[in-house]
């Protein structure tokens, strides 16, 4: 998904957190409403935190069945500077 790609980068360029934060999150939710058209994505007011998801996943048709979604970004350097383009 090379547009979801450029559409994080691209979040991750802006100068407010809280604008990154919603971009992040929108650029996901399209990505997983293009997965499946039939699920609900909610976002929550948390970001990459450890036992509150990100986005909860539901789907009409199985009873509302939840999935939890937790964004993680890796911090490793080293792994972000080979990850970056140049």
């Amino acid at each position: 998904m090379p547009e979801l790609t450029d559409r994080i980068r691209s979040a991750l360029t802006q100068t407010s957190s809280a604008d990154t934060i919603s971009s992040i999150k929108a650029a996901v939710i399209d990505g997983l409403r293009m997965a499946d058209s039939t699920v609900n994505v909610h976002s929550t007011d948390y970001f990459n935190h450890t036992f509150t998801p990100d986005l909860v996943m539901n789907w009409q048709r199985l009873g509302q069945e939840e999935r939890y979604v937790y964004l993680r970004f890796n911090d490793n350097l080293r792994y972000l500077a080979e990850a970056s383009p140049v």
